[in-house]
């Protein structure tokens, strides 16, 4: 399973385990409320397990957390997590695991666009320090492009 694309279905509850997928690239799961229906609540899900993922897009749905320790081996390329209900413990947690990537611009494997994108915005809390932040900053020096509310 190289693509799971479950966008615009209103599913609710959790996130679903991924942590096993080790050929997923791309996992879609934005956008899962519908009028009046519940959508996906909790943790950003843990991918650590899925080392060729490289676009993780989890946007508008109401998540709040983020739990899980550095990605070491993810080769994120793209991550939407834009229009949740992040918390600033939450956003900077993120920020944190992606710059412990160690990935850049400079290292994108595979040839095509070395772009690398992480959006934070819409309703969820700006990092603390906004874009004085030591782990935006990093990944900016970097060649991340980062979207964060206020940005």
């Amino acid at each position: 399973l190289t693509l799971l694309n479950l966008q615009n279905n209103g599913l609710s509850g959790s996130f679903p385990l991924v942590t096993s997928l080790s050929a997923l690239e791309f996992l879609r799961f934005q956008n899962n409320s519908k009028s009046s229906s519940p959508t996906i609540i909790g943790d950003v899900p843990i991918v650590s397990g899925c080392p060729l993922l490289n676009t993780l897009d989890i946007a508008d749905n109401d998540l709040s957390g983020y739990q899980e320790a550095p990605w070491p081996n993810v080769d994120f390329r793209n991550l939407q997590v834009q229009g949740n209900n992040l918390t600033s413990t939450a956003v900077n947690n993120i920020l944190s695991a992606v710059e412990a990537t160690g990935l850049s611009a400079n290292n994108f494997g595979g040839g095509g666009d070395p772009t690398r994108t992480l959006n934070l915005g819409g309703s969820n809390a700006q990092p603390t320090n906004g874009r004085g932040n030591t782990f935006f900053n990093k990944l900016t020096a970097r060649g991340w492009t980062i979207n964060y509310p206020g940005s």
